[in-house]
């Protein structure tokens, strides 16, 4: 779902100085290697649940956290709580065969980036993008239902969204 309005924040990444780059300088890779690396990354049967499930509680923790310190933290640093994990969710379900995953964590990304404040609303509907993540990820993304289903949560989720923006503006 795309909003009307640029994003009040970016769920930004960040590069850190190169150091290693810097002292051996720069030029191409061997093609070899690169499919060499590719290989591997298809082939390492990594699991992704317990990451995934490290994300997902370190989401509900902001959301907590958001819950108990507004007022005490500003806005910005709640938000970026429940930010920071929904970006590694995103990044990670893709790596390891989660489009899903990926998929429900970009919406809530985007979602984040247009919120004014982190108020109540707000974490219902962070909530409800919660639920939805968790039960991807203990139904399994392979699962029948939650691949016929999947749509139905976009939809339902990006419903969510919008009531929010339609009750508190962009």
């Amino acid at each position: 779902m795309e909003y009307p309005r640029a994003p009040r924040r970016r769920a930004e990444v960040l590069f850190p100085p190169n150091t290693l780059k810097a002292k051996v300088g720069s030029g191409g890779i061997d093609e070899r290697l690169i499919e060499k690396a590719q290989r591997i990354i298809e082939e390492t049967k990594v699991d992704f649940l317990p990451i995934g499930k490290r994300y997902l509680a370190s989401l509900e923790e902001g959301v907590v956290t958001t819950r108990t310190s507004r007022g005490q933290i500003d806005s910005e640093n709640l938000i970026a709580t429940m930010l920071y994990p929904a970006m590694q969710l995103k990044a990670n379900g893709g790596m390891f065969g989660y489009p899903l995953i990926t998929s429900v964590a970009a919406r809530l990304i985007r979602f984040l980036e247009q919120v004014h404040d982190a108020n109540e609303d707000v974490l219902e509907v962070v909530n409800a993008f919660v639920e939805s993540l968790k039960a991807i990820l203990l139904m399994g993304e392979n699962n029948r239902k939650v691949i016929q289903h999947g749509d139905d949560l976009y939809l339902a989720l990006d419903e969510a969204c919008e009531r929010y923006f339609e009750k508190h503006g962009y």
